[in-house]
């Protein structure tokens, strides 16, 4: 066959076209038509309807995954507090707003959590909340891991913040099948069985400086109602004196102590909270609260051993980790050792590391009681590869103060001071370091730590380290999200350690002593003498420190430091 014949009629056509009448034409033309315009159709109702729709969330939340969460299945029981429903209701809330979820919106959906334990939890939303960019407000993330019942339904075009169609939004929730409507940061203080029986629906609300505001609040409905009654219900609300009253009022009405019953049934909490606020709060809103975030009415602080109990071992811990092998153990270091078995009074200090240090002031430390106990360096932390000596050291020290008890110190570490007896007696003792890190309230230093074996302050820290990553350690290692899940597992003695940086002491004891970490102004005024250790950070060692001639000839405060030291450990014949 020739295969430069030219192509008959039939051969040019494309594949699959036909011949088509006028009339066939048009109706495949109209058919194409309402295909694609019913597409088009059914994408601009996606977008544009206001109905809720159930999204899967999990990997798109802008917050990061926890090991630490509250456990919810725990808590003392409380009458006149829990309800005792027949059915367990379905709460509505509506978060509005690109905002941080802080610890006050928490406790508005843990008081519907513990007081009412709903069937489900729907979190309705426009946009997810968000955290800082330190990573201290997860609250979020800690409810959506503490809560199986919790349902994220996302909205679009929801309704404007601060505005009576957020009123309307909840409502609306409620009309079918009735439940409960929770506005924002709002707490329920009691149970409500009695109103809950009574009445076809049952509300209050806060009147903010805009009368129109009616988004913190609450509506029982037991039943439903017909959507077209929504805007009247509003009406009635907004036109309603019942409303919910502020932590002040809340701690002021004349009920007698632990009787709930004739308390408002609501508080909206108006200010900045933090779980140190409430772990000894005597007020009323502050026994709810610790209820609410810990399970437990109680104080929540740590308490000393009974006694005869054994006392925190009197040995204290050393960790050599370097990747510079020809690194030397320098004076500074050998101050750090004999002030430990002669200024602070323990009795051994153990070397830990993978190779035992070396040079002339680590030989000289054969006279001491000081041991070198070789361990390999941790390459991994559940099966999650450790790569920086920082991060190794943290788990050598973890488990070291976890299997064996004592005090930890850095190498950069000197005492100052006799350790006091009933320091001994508590679990586990940490300091607060000085430096201010965004929305973190505080910060907890592990320079210096003391611990029994088993505390169980350093079995939760070793539990955070399951989802450990190397780019988000600080957090991961946070020891104060520990300490503020469990604060009756810790200690915090301010006087602990003083942490230098770049010439500048900052003694935890003092009111200011937090600061942004780019002030140098001096602080003055405090006896170093109060102390328990000193920590260098940066520089280290300080200049009067580097050498026993340094030592002899400097002034101010640490030179006087390593003379005392010097003088209590026999050795000042260094500086005659």
């Amino acid at each position: 066959m020739d295969s430069k014949r030219p192509l008959s009629s039939e051969m040019k056509k494309r594949p699959f076209e036909t011949d088509l009448s006028l009339g066939q034409y048009k109706a495949r033309t109209v058919m194409i038509f309402s295909f694609v315009w019913g597409i088009t159709l059914m994408i601009l109702l996606f977008f544009l309807t206001d109905a809720p729709r159930v999204i899967p969330l999990i990997t798109k939340s802008p917050q990061v995954d926890l090991v630490m969460y509250k456990d919810l299945y725990v808590q003392d029981r409380w009458s006149g507090v829990e309800a005792d429903l027949t059915n367990d209701p379905t709460v509505h809330t509506y978060w509005c707003g690109n905002k941080i979820f802080r610890f006050e919106d928490y406790l508005s959906l843990l008081s519907v959590l513990r007081v009412l334990r709903p069937a489900a939890l729907i979190f309705h939303y426009s946009t997810l909340p968000q955290t800082d960019d330190d990573n201290y407000h997860t609250w979020f993330s800690e409810l959506r891991q503490s809560v199986p019942n919790l349902v994220l339904r996302h909205t679009y075009q929801g309704p404007r913040c601060g505005s009576r169609e957020v009123l309307a939004f909840g409502l609306r929730q409620l009309s079918k099948e009735g439940g409960v409507y929770l506005g924002e940061r709002t707490v329920l203080t009691r149970e409500l069985k009695e109103a809950w029986s009574r009445n076809l629906y049952y509300y209050n609300f806060r009147r903010l400086d805009l009368s129109y505001d009616v988004s913190q609040g609450f509506i029982f409905s037991k039943s439903g109602f017909p959507e077209n009654k929504i805007d009247d219900i509003v009406n009635e609300i907004v036109a309603s004196n019942k409303t919910c009253s502020t932590p002040d009022e809340f701690d002021s009405q004349p009920a007698k102590l632990h009787s709930y019953s004739d308390l408002n049934p609501c508080l909206v909490l108006t200010e900045s909270l933090y779980p140190r606020d409430v772990w000894n709060s005597t007020a009323r809103s502050g026994e709810l609260a610790r209820w609410l975030y810990y399970g437990r009415r109680g104080r929540q602080e740590v308490s000393q051993g009974r006694q005869g109990e054994d006392l925190i071992p009197l040995v204290s811990h050393m960790v050599w980790v370097t990747d510079n092998k020809s690194e030397e153990f320098q004076f500074l270091h050998y101050l750090s050792a004999l002030s430990a078995l002669h200024v602070a009074g323990f009795e051994k200090v153990f070397v830990h590391g993978e190779l035992e240090p070396k040079g002339f002031w680590w030989d000289k430390l054969g006279q001491e009681n000081v041991t070198f106990v070789k361990i390999p360096r941790p390459q991994t932390v559940f099966q999650r590869e450790l790569k920086k000596p920082a991060h190794q050291t943290a788990v050598l020290q973890l488990n070291i103060l976890f299997h064996h008890g004592g005090a930890y110190q850095d190498r950069d570490v000197i005492w100052v001071s006799k350790l006091p007896e009933y320091l001994r007696r508590y679990p586990a003792v940490v300091n607060l370091d000085w430096a201010r890190r965004g929305e973190w309230p505080e910060v907890i230093n592990m320079g210096v730590a003391l611990a029994k074996p088993n505390a169980d302050w350093l079995k939760y820290m070793l539990q955070t380290l399951r989802h450990y990553r190397a780019d988000t350690w600080d957090f991961q290692t946070m020891p104060y999200k520990v300490y503020e899940q469990h604060p009756d597992s810790l200690f915090i003695d301010r006087y602990l350690q003083v942490i230098c940086y770049k010439g500048i002491c900052h003694p935890a004891w003092q009111t200011d002593y937090q600061r942004e970490r780019d002030d140098f102004q001096p602080i003055i005024n405090y006896n170093w003498r109060s102390a328990r250790a000193f920590h260098f950070i940066l520089p280290k060692p300080p200049t009067s420190l580097t050498s026993p001639e340094a030592i002899k000839e400097g002034f101010g405060m640490f030179a006087e430091m390593g003379r005392m030291i010097l003088e209590k450990s026999g050795q000042a014949d260094c500086i005659r």
